[in-house]
């Protein structure tokens, strides 16, 4: 199967497309005299019906959500049959049921998709117990982890506790100091210049399916001396600075990250479902489990992170639910706690019009109204929640296979709801996805969406009979404790690690290489032209130095 990224082409008058670009959307999901056609090629998705009302959401289940299992592939999907509570008037119901008509059966790893009106899901939440997914099925929300995190240090803030003008070393005096300072507004909006964890943690050779806590992720990050950039000159994701603000919230309120949430958010809000684990060997009832979608077969993926702040948020649909309510004025929540909130809604960063980072999610405009929005991955699991408090509409998908592209889903579905908005459109709705295989990575945890997937690059050596054999040798980074071997191979160096295995860094030109965990690699040379060493930058990492160790 066969498809090309394509922009929104003939959307109508005023309909903004923003973040609906380049998205990967569904195979063929067309306006005109209704939607015609949906297909899932790179995240086959199942699901399980969920309403939102004011009386809460409906856990039973609706007609025709029973299928039998389909045996698709990566690039061949299965019909099934989701019939949607009707609402008088619209065609949303309808839309969504089109939409999610190309979907793999019920029998194998699915997903929730919670929307503020309607939604739909189907799949399994085990499939070694054959347990399906309800609305209480609990999943690894990833870096949807990181609004909360915000709205626990706007409570700090509402009660004097720290102020966001304070540098990050004050209350972690760990934290190197730097010229001009790393302040907590910068770790806040990603303009801290500190370097993000999954890289680093990678290059240091920790896998991840290993155990990694919070307090690896610190040492590793008090001991890096650099910052990819100077303290509020730029904007650049980074996990680290999330992990950061938990630990002074820690440290401000004398109790345990996982515990100030519990206590100050999740139970006023009655958020039962969710939590911060302690560690990878908490018990998580109704958790979902994660796997990876290779060539068609199903495996199990292990997910043992404890990245406080940035990630590691386990929760529901039904519990996500009410956090939407409370952010739109809603349910439960004193006033301390929603005077904190208000906060949620301001951003930094460019005019706007523009994305901007906010506290804890990404601030953009969609059709003149205010769109906030964050993506999550890890291991298996993949989310996304969308939210437009102006219209009071939000949309969430939460799954635990690999290949689903969150993002693009929820970006679906708002397209939908602004469809049955009752708004004109003219001309025609298009967008196609790429080939199947293009899902996003089960590793390191994602930016705020998957836009940002750089296209595949395909080195090309400068000159391919250039001699390796001066690269020969160890490199090892102090900061990391890491050491990587380099020996030739065909036009390529094969950097082995003790833990991680070997993997190539292919050949660009002179002193110059790519790979997929070092990313830019650029050698170094001394005045008489030897080779003392090399510096790594990745997307989110810059200038990590591997100096050779003398033969």
């Amino acid at each position: 199967m066969e498809a090309q990224i394509g922009p929104v082409t003939g959307a109508g008058p005023g309909y903004s497309r923003r973040g609906m670009q380049n998205s990967f959307l569904p195979r063929l999901v067309r306006w005109s005299e209704g939607w015609t056609g949906a297909g899932w090629a790179t995240a086959a998705l199942s699901a399980l019906v969920v309403l939102w009302s004011p009386g809460g959401i409906s856990a039973a289940p609706l007609p025709g959500c029973g299928v039998g299992p389909s045996g698709a592939s990566a690039d061949t999907v299965a019909a099934v049959e989701l019939h949607l509570t009707e609402r008088k008037g619209g065609p949303l119901a309808q839309a969504v049921d089109e939409l999610l008509q190309d979907l793999v059966g019920a029998e194998e790893p699915g997903a929730v998709v919670f929307v503020s009106t309607e939604g739909g899901g189907r799949g399994l939440a085990s499939m070694e117990h054959g347990l399906p997914i309800t609305p209480e099925t609990v999943f690894d929300g990833a870096s949807i982890a990181k609004q909360f995190t915000a709205l626990a240090l706007a409570i700090l803030v509402e009660r004097g506790l720290l102020s966001l003008d304070d540098p990050v070393h004050r209350w972690l005096p760990e934290f190197p100091t730097h010229d001009p300072p790393v302040r907590i507004h910068h770790l806040l909006h990603h303009t801290s210049g500190v370097r993000d964890w999954p890289g680093l943690l990678l290059l240091a050779g920790w896998r991840f399916e290993d155990v990694l806590t919070h307090e690896h992720i610190l040492r590793v990050t008090y001991r890096q001396a650099d910052l990819n950039f100077p303290a509020g000159s730029r904007t650049t994701y980074s996990n680290t600075g999330y992990v950061l603000l938990a630990e002074i919230i820690g440290r401000r309120t004398g109790m345990a990250f996982p515990e100030f949430l519990r206590r100050e958010i999740f139970e006023p809000l009655g958020m039962g479902d969710s939590g911060i684990p302690r560690d990878a060997t908490e018990v998580i009832i109704r958790r979902a489990a994660s796997y990876r979608i290779v060539g068609g077969e199903t495996r199990a993926i292990s997910s043992n992170l404890s990245a406080w702040g940035s990630s590691s948020l386990f929760t529901s649909a039904r519990d996500l639910l009410r956090w939407v309510e409370f952010l739109h004025g809603d349910g439960p929540g004193g006033l301390e706690l929603r005077a904190a909130a208000e906060r949620l809604t301001e951003s930094e960063g460019r005019e706007w019009g523009t994305p901007r980072y906010g506290w804890g999610q990404v601030v953009e405009e969609l059709e003149g109204h205010r769109l906030m929005r964050h993506g999550g991955a890890w291991a298996g699991y993949r989310s996304a929640l969308l939210r437009m408090p102006d219209r009071r509409i939000a949309v969430g998908v939460m799954g635990n296979r690999t290949d689903l592209d969150a993002d693009a889903l929820a970006e679906a579905v708002i397209a939908l709801l602004l469809a049955d908005g009752g708004e004109e459109r003219a001309g025609g709705f298009v967008e196609e996805v790429a080939p199947a295989g293009a899902e996003p990575a089960d590793g390191p945890e994602t930016a705020p969406t998957s836009r940002d997937r750089p296209s595949p690059d395909h080195p090309v050596a400068e000159d391919p009979h250039m001699e390796l054999s001066e690269y020969l040798g160890d490199y090892r980074n102090v900061e990391l404790e890491s050491t990587y071997s380099l020996t030739p191979l065909g036009n390529a160096l094969l950097a082995t690690h003790p833990r991680l295995g070997s993997h190539l860094l292919q050949a660009v030109g002179t002193d110059h290489f790519r790979s997929v965990i070092f990313g830019e690699v650029r050698f170094q040379r001394d005045g008489h032209g030897r080779i003392t060493g090399f510096v790594a930058h990745q997307p989110r990492n810059t200038g990590i130095r591997f100096h050779r160790s003398e033969p």
